[in-house]
């Protein structure tokens, strides 16, 4: 007893050190109070299974949370590492890096030109030409905190997220906690460099995609479990509306699937204790946003992507409940039957064949 005692002493001890070190990092924004209805049973078209235990580990050990994955028309793959570099996967089977920096290359997307644009944690929104010169679009700074994911038109727009002004990745933890909605969705014009702001008030923007015919943004909400519809043409231009609502998980990724479906990624299954016991109490919120990384509640090692369609409703689901081959799955890329996944925290990228019953 006297042990366990003395252990309790030395955490509290911890504790209080760490805050009294880390205070300043802590946001001054109050946290707000969160009801969320309860999480869909996982069953129907839920129900898990261990269909992503079939995916290759490519690349196992050579790269490192791979959080998002292209391919380019000749068939060479581009990888953003948690440590700054993209590397460029050759279609001969060559690991190359293409571009270093400091900070964390997060979505990409290629333009018409097949210029590699990416979010970038310290630069911002970039462009990379095909020999890898870089060039700063939208600086971080004052107005961006967070650039996140994007995806680019027809005519060479990019719609890009600005996930939370808190800043950082590493926000993410205290944009849960507060629930303030302090994400945008913003435009930048390639061929005229204007920037233009689409919507704001998101809670915590996160992954993006246009429709079929462009009339429309789809927006994931991470710390909301949903996805928002924002108009860009037509009569309803400049309205937003909920497209679904109360996911299974905090949705990250938001990519789109041959047959005019999305894929949704989740980075990791919702928790019971957080919406019914911390989000509706802002005094708990508020002592857990001083807690040290190793005492906080921590992601879910469970592997999950969603298929919906452009109705919002779900229409496959598929598993690694265990998350020994691939869990926090953060964006999934499609290629002629085959889904290449990335993760913050995977140490190789998923290669899944999807299943030819799928369409």
């Amino acid at each position: 007893m006297k042990k366990f005692f003395r252990f309790l002493i030395l955490i509290i001890v911890a504790i209080i050190i760490y805050i009294f070190f880390n205070a300043q990092d802590i946001p001054t924004l109050k946290p707000l109070a969160f009801n969320p209805p309860p999480a869909p049973e996982m069953t129907g078209r839920l129900q898990p299974n261990d269909l992503l235990q079939s995916a290759v580990r490519l690349l196992e050990g050579q790269v490192s949370g791979p959080e998002d994955v292209i391919r380019d028309s000749k068939g060479n793959l581009f990888i953003s590492n948690s440590d700054g570099t993209i590397y460029k996967y050759t279609s001969t089977g060559e690991l190359i890096p293409f571009f270093r920096s400091a900070g964390r290359p997060l979505g990409l997307a290629l333009d018409s030109k097949e210029n590699l644009i990416v979010c970038h944690t310290s630069l911002g929104l970039i462009s990379l030409s095909p020999t890898g010169e870089m060039s700063i679009l939208v600086n971080n700074g004052n107005q961006f905190h967070l650039i996140d994911d994007l995806t680019i038109s027809s005519d060479d727009v990019v719609y890009f997220t600005d996930a939370s002004s808190l800043g950082e990745l590493e926000s993410f933890y205290f944009d849960i906690l507060l629930h303030h909605p302090l994400g945008s969705v913003w435009g930048y014009d390639l061929k005229t460099g204007e920037l233009s702001k689409i919507i704001d008030e998101l809670y915590f923007a996160n992954g993006i995609q246009l429709s079929i015919d462009e009339s429309y943004l789809l927006v994931n909400e991470t710390s909301a479990y949903r996805i928002r519809k924002v108009w860009l043409h037509g009569y309803k231009r400049g309205e937003s509306e909920i497209f679904m609502d109360n996911l299974p998980g905090f949705p990250d990724g938001l990519d789109k699937s041959t047959p005019g479906t999305y894929w949704v990624s989740m980075a990791s299954p919702r928790k019971k204790e957080v919406d019914t016991i911390y989000h509706p109490r802002p005094w708990l919120k508020k002592v857990l946003m001083y807690l040290p990384d190793l005492l906080r509640p921590s992601p879910t090692p469970y592997g999950l992507i969603l298929r919906i369609d452009m109705s919002g409703n779900i229409l496959n689901s598929y598993h690694d409940t265990t998350g020994e081959i691939l869990w926090s799955i953060t964006n999934v890329f499609e290629h002629e039957g085959y889904l290449y996944l990335g993760s913050l925290f995977n140490d190789a990228v998923g290669v899944w064949e999807i299943p030819q019953n799928t369409y």
